[in-house]
């Protein structure tokens, strides 16, 4: 049976990006630091063409299988596992974006390993940091007191 993917947890995360989000996406997934898996960079190239409906009667599982892996016999389970690396990827990349725009949390996390790691010169300096971005919030609202 031929199984068309556009209505898959991958691609009904996909079509909520942007067209920045998709780019930076595909930055991500082309990173060694975050993705060392090639065939989840052949998969985003096929995917790629789709942006950003998805509605292709050739998003089926054979042709992509086909396009990522070459002539290899089709095989559901490696074909799956791939499906959930990119799914896992892109997860990955939205809580990444979602970190690396607070930077408060940022900072406080840096805070814990410097603590950790023993390093007080640097502490200090990032927690005097941290506490400007506190006191820069006009507003003391709870988030203020939370942090």
């Amino acid at each position: 049976m031929v199984q068309i993917m556009t209505n898959s947890k991958l691609i009904l995360l996909l079509r909520t990006l942007s067209k920045k989000e998709f780019r930076e996406f595909e930055r991500f997934v082309n990173s060694p630091y975050f993705n060392r898996l090639t065939s989840v960079k052949a998969l985003f190239q096929v995917l790629k063409h789709h942006y950003p409906g998805f509605g292709s009667a050739e998003l089926t599982e054979q042709n992509i299988s086909k396009l990522v892996f070459g002539k290899e016999d089709f095989d559901y389970w490696r074909f799956k596992n791939l499906i959930s690396d990119m799914l896992a990827a892109a997860e990955e990349f939205l809580a990444y974006k979602r970190f690396s725009g607070d930077e408060f949390n940022k900072k406080r996390y840096l805070l814990e390993e410097l603590h950790a790691k023993n390093l007080d010169k640097a502490f200090e300096k990032n927690f005097k940091e941290a506490r400007k971005l506190l006191d820069t919030d006009f507003v003391q609202s709870e988030d203020y007191y939370y942090k």
